[in-house]
C-alpha cells in the first residue's frame, strides 16, 4: 500500500520486509524497521503529522510521527497499538476528517478507534 504524507513524499509499506518506506518526489529512499518482530504491514493512512498503519500478524496498528520534512518524531520510535483482539489480523486502514481510525479486520469487522 502507498499513501501522500503529511511531509509532501509518499508512505507505503513493506510487508515481506517488515519496514514502512518513504520515498520523495525527488527519489531519495529511506526505510523504517518495525520494532515488533514479523508486524507484516498491510494497510497504510494518512492522520495529522501522522502514518497509521496495520500490522496484520501483530494484531495491532503501528503510528510513525513526521515532521513537515520527512523526519520522524524525536525519539525515532515507531509506536504500536494493540488490538482488543491480537488474532483480528488487521487490513486496512483509514483516517476519516474527525480524527478516528477505521480499520478492515480479517474477523469481516470494521473497528473504529480514536487514534490518540
Amino acid at each position: 500500500m502507498i499513501v501522500d504524507g503529511p511531509d509532501g513524499a509518499l508512505w507505503f509499506t513493506l510487508n515481506q520486509a517488515n519496514a514502512i518506506g518513504r520515498i520523495t518526489t525527488g527519489g531519495q529512499i529511506a526505510t523504517y524497521p518495525l520494532p515488533t518482530r514479523a508486524a507484516v504491514p498491510v494497510g497504510i493512512a494518512r492522520g495529522e503529522n501522522a502514518l497509521w498503519f496495520a500490522e496484520i500478524l501483530a494484531g495491532q496498528l503501528g503510528r510513525i510521527t513526521v515532521d513537515g520534512v520527512g523526519r520522524i518524531d524525536a525519539s525515532g520510535a515507531i509506536e504500536s497499538f494493540p488490538l482488543p483482539d491480537p488474532a483480528s489480523e488487521p487490513h486496512g486502514i483509514t483516517v476519516d476528517d474527525g480524527g478516528a481510525g477505521w480499520v478492515a479486520l480479517e474477523t469481516r469487522a470494521i473497528a473504529r478507534l480514536t487514534l490518540t
